[in-house]
């Protein structure tokens, strides 16, 4: 570590109000933000630059995250200010404290499926909690469907800028692995069109969404969640998509060949006994997640366009997924509505 990036995160926990900064420990999980492990003389903390989301925005999570711990839901709630504000606007970005939430991140392969259960009635708790603590949400969201032109597009860029790096000898393995795959979702986009979902349809039920539920953003002490995490991307959102998406990412192999379907039908059971979603309502979510993530390109935008390399793992462990999600659709659509 840097004298600078000391120096920054000295300033952070003094403007907390934490003391002199003792030991200081870069949390190597998260993609997305800046994480840190502090101590002081107060205790231990987690201090988060963030990279993803604006201070209006950062400050209205806070709000929610404060009134869920309230409620005794496992959540650390944000330090605060001398002046009360929750995030400190530093000249190296936007800053925030929590306390130090004890536990560790488990595998989905690493839950028996009484522990699965237990984490789809947390998710259930998530929505429901949120529903008591911010405005009404609608019961209904406009879709959000990829548009396989605008996709197929995309691609054909892609492959033409890796094509020029292959021409100037800057090529590199991510370039060829990726052009191939490219190609292949190219063809699977142009074969399955006619299964695009419905695009002026308004879909639910909707409600507000953690948005990145999954298993490094859940900590675990013994047998018990101690502590949900990161709630930068929490919006409205259809409920059932987001059980969909954390189920097909906590319960997935590493390498996107499989998913562990018995655990997804505990995770979903677990979920719909405190949130009684119905079927119908997980098929179309299982359905438009297969479309979208077909349709997903932002590793690529983070890897070409931001210089971002942190993401390019999930471009080929999602691509084999969708290659083994085409011979087991319906046994997945089964997993969520049993």
């Amino acid at each position: 570590m840097s004298d600078r990036e000391r120096g920054i995160l000295a300033d952070v926990v003094t403007a907390f109000g934490l003391g002199e900064l003792s030991t200081v420990e870069p949390v190597t999980t998260g993609t997305m933000n800046r994480n840190w492990r502090v101590s002081t003389p107060a205790g231990v903390y987690a201090v988060k630059q963030l990279l993803d989301v604006g201070a209006d925005q950062a400050r209205r999570h806070h709000a929610a995250t404060s009134a869920l711990a309230a409620k005794g839901f496992p959540v650390p709630g944000p330090a605060a200010l001398a002046d009360g504000d929750t995030l400190l606007e530093h000249p190296a970005g936007l800053f925030a404290v929590s306390a130090w939430a004890a536990g560790v991140h488990r595998a989905g392969s690493e839950l028996d499926l009484a522990r699965c259960e237990a984490l789809g009635r947390v998710l259930g708790d998530v929505h429901v909690l949120l529903a008591s603590v911010l405005p009404a949400a609608p019961p209904l969201v406009l879709a959000d469907t990829k548009d396989p032109g605008v996709v197929c597009e995309a691609i054909d860029r892609y492959v033409a800028l890796i094509d020029g790096r292959r021409s100037r000898g800057e090529g590199d393995d991510f370039d060829e692995r990726a052009r191939g795959l490219l190609l292949t979702r190219r063809a699977s986009i142009e074969a399955q069109v006619c299964r695009r979902p419905d695009d002026a349809a308004r879909v639910g039920p909707a409600g507000w969404i953690h948005g990145d539920f999954q298993q490094y953003n859940v900590l675990w002490d013994g047998g018990r969640v101690s502590a949900v995490l990161d709630w930068d991307r929490m919006r409205v959102g259809v409920l059932p998509s987001e059980v969909v998406r954390a189920a097909v990412y906590i319960f997935s192999h590493a390498d996107g060949h499989c998913v562990d379907l018995d655990r997804v039908a505990a995770f979903v059971r677990g979920y719909r006994a405190v949130e009684p979603v119905d079927a119908v309502a997980f098929a179309d979510a299982v359905h438009r997640w297969w479309w979208n993530q077909l349709c997903a390109l932002w590793q690529l935008s983070r890897h070409y366009e931001l210089g971002d390399l942190r993401c390019d793992r999930f471009f080929f462990s999602e691509s084999a997924l969708l290659s083994w999600w085409e011979h087991h659709a319906d046994d997945v659509r089964d997993a969520f509505a049993s």
